[in-house]
């Protein structure tokens, strides 16, 4: 799925993209939140300063992805695939990481 198709999907409120391929896509500063990522490849991809408060990123993969001040207050990230993400200054489920 291009990153048009699924902005414009989710500003027509659409809020389940179970296992949507993402991978090295550019979505900084975007809103995402309470969106249904379960399974979701966003490798590679830029999400910094992404807003993905109470975002479902179980199961996601997220390796190699910039969430650099990106606010991931209240997300379920269980079993996602974080490997080499860029996590500075990001706002996790419990906290800020400071790196």
């Amino acid at each position: 799925m291009s990153v048009e198709e699924f902005v414009k999907q989710y500003e027509e409120g659409e809020l389940d993209f179970i296992g949507v391929n993402l991978a090295g896509a550019n979505l900084s500063r975007h809103n995402l939140s309470g969106l249904n990522l379960c399974r979701a490849n966003l490798s590679r991809s830029d999400l910094s300063e992404a807003d993905l408060i109470s975002t479902n990123l179980s199961g996601a993969n997220l390796s190699e992805a910039n969430l650099e001040r990106a606010n991931l207050k209240g997300a379920n990230i269980m079993g996602a695939n974080l490997r080499n993400a860029k996590l500075k200054g990001a706002i996790m489920p419990r906290g800020v990481i400071h790196v």
